[in-house]
């Protein structure tokens, strides 16, 4: 499977007229791609995806074939493409049985994808523990761009659990590693622009509402005794004017 791959990438690679080093540029190597090709390694999901929109490909194409357990990236990528499609409940139960045959990089995906399939379905409780998962393993792989990524995901736990600040915050790092160019993804800079808007739209709504309802709480009950008005005078007092006006003249 792995010399497949390598062969697929060097026939789209040589029909295009690349070299190795202008498919590697600029996230990978001349000898990674030389390796990839010769199947002395097996690319990780990410290189795929890199070398695919290099050659104008999917990363499908580079593996071929159908989801089996020699191809488990090839059920990764189908999990993806159902999560994307917005059918995350069938997502699911593939990225939970795929434990084995992943590298660490992929394994690292998996897990993102697992806890962004919990979110779309309202399982925030499921997806924490699966990012929880995810960070650490980031953070061993030293993977910035991953930590970045799953930070979104966790954002979009903490929308559903609706703890808006944490969701801004997190979001507005997301945005800023972006800018840094932590991230080269025009589509995930766009997406958590839109997601930060609507984050933002929803605190501000929050914010405004519980200022109203702080300023009737503050304001006089309508059970407050009012002062009568001149027309409101008690009979008593009308009786009173009524015999004082009609006393007989002496």
């Amino acid at each position: 499977m792995v010399a497949d791959v390598g062969a697929r990438i060097r026939s789209l690679r040589t029909a295009k007229g690349l070299t190795q080093a202008q498919v590697a540029e600029p996230q990978y190597t001349k000898a990674y791609i030389s390796m990839l090709e010769s199947g002395r390694t097996r690319a990780s999901m990410k290189a795929l995806e890199h070398i695919a929109g290099v050659l104008g490909v999917t990363p499908a194409d580079l593996l071929g074939g159908a989801a089996s357990p020699a191809t488990p990236q090839y059920t990764l990528l189908e999990a993806r493409r159902l999560i994307e499609e917005r059918h995350s409940d069938a997502a699911i139960p593939l990225l939970e049985g795929l434990e084995e045959g992943l590298t660490p990089q992929d394994q690292l995906v998996r897990l993102r994808y697992l806890a962004a399939a919990y979110n779309a379905t309202s399982q925030p409780k499921q997806a924490f523990p699966v990012i929880e998962r995810a960070q650490r393993m980031a953070d061993l792989l030293n993977d910035p761009e991953e930590q970045v990524r799953i930070k979104s995901v966790l954002a979009g736990a903490y929308a559903r659990t609706y703890a808006y600040e944490e969701e801004v915050r997190l979001l507005r790092e997301c945005v800023q590693a972006c800018e840094d160019g932590t991230v080269k993804d025009v589509t995930f800079h766009y997406r958590r622009l839109v997601d930060l808007a609507h984050a933002l739209g929803i605190s501000v709504s929050r914010s405004r509402h519980s200022r109203r309802s702080s300023r009737r709480s503050c304001s006089p009950s309508s059970s407050t005794t009012s002062l009568p008005s001149p027309r409101s005078t008690p009979a008593s007092r009308r009786r009173t004017t009524t015999l004082v006006t009609s006393r007989p003249r002496s």
